[in-house]
């Protein structure tokens, strides 16, 4: 990762990925990639290869009802759907 001239905290939040736990309310950047692993419509490509679990089991199920979620996915998709177009140009 020093090759690639990755900050250091960006480094140890990939390398904590393989054991690490979601915190509620997420807060760190590992929350945010452990979530990405989760929600993400492809796989990692941090070759991630623990079985995650469903999306149904997920620790956000305390903390957000599945309408809300769908938004929140929806929303995500509408924004990468729109970033991707922007690139198309």
């Amino acid at each position: 990762m020093k090759k690639l001239a990755i900050p250091q905290p960006v480094a140890e939040a990939i390398g904590a990925l393989r054991d690490g736990w979601l915190n509620m309310p997420p807060s760190s950047l590992l929350d945010t990639l452990l979530m990405a692993n989760l929600f993400a419509p492809v796989d990692s490509p941090l070759g991630i290869k623990e079985p995650l679990p469903s999306r149904s089991e997920s620790a956000l199920d305390f903390v957000l009802d599945e309408e809300t979620l769908q938004d929140i996915l929806r929303e995500a998709d509408r924004t990468a759907r729109s970033m991707g177009e922007a690139l198309l140009v």
